[in-house]
């Protein structure tokens, strides 16, 4: 394993919040997929941006959490090696149809639907097996025509909550 499996937030996050929509038969891609989808409609766009850390620290002594309990690791030592492993998030879902403001409004719904479940769904799902995301806000959303000569609605919902790392990812980082 490498820190990229641990520390690729936007990457891991993003792909698992399209494998959950994906398997509720919506388009979804990420920012890393290649652009040769854009014609694609309706179609959901992810995009995971990381925020501050929430100062929830853990203790890694040897890829293993540590403890007060733990030999020979001394408060000072237990300070100095701690690690962020919790930090805040924006996840952006930018819905794209054609510019028929019915059928927006239906894809609206289905995709409003499925991303009320997929705060559930999320985690366990791969590649999210060493995070959690918990949902904190939905900030709404706002549709808007964004290209009236190519025919295309969009509206751009995001969800701020925060993504932590769990404690059998450390050990792991060892593995590589």
């Amino acid at each position: 394993m490498s820190a990229a499996d641990i520390y690729d937030f936007e990457g891991i996050a993003e792909t698992a919040a399209k494998n959950v929509l994906t398997g509720m038969e919506i388009k979804a891609f990420t920012t890393r997929d290649k652009p040769d989808f854009q014609k694609d409609r309706p179609r959901v766009e992810i995009k995971f941006t990381l925020g501050a850390g929430l100062q929830r620290f853990m203790p890694v002594v040897n890829g293993a959490m540590a403890t007060p309990a733990t030999p020979n690791v001394t408060p000072t030592v237990l300070f100095y090696l701690r690690r962020e492993s919790a930090w805040g998030f924006r996840m952006q879902f930018d819905l794209l149809t054609r510019d028929d403001i019915g059928a927006h409004a239906d894809y609206r719904a289905q995709v409003r639907g499925a991303l009320a479940q997929l705060w559930q769904l999320i985690n366990g799902t791969a590649p999210m097996t060493r995070h959690a995301i918990q949902l904190g806000k939905d900030n709404g959303s706002s549709p808007v025509l964004i290209a009236p000569e190519s025919g295309i609605m969009k509206t751009e919902m995001s969800f701020d909550g925060s993504i932590a790392v769990q404690a059998n990812a450390w050990p792991a980082l060892l593995e590589a």
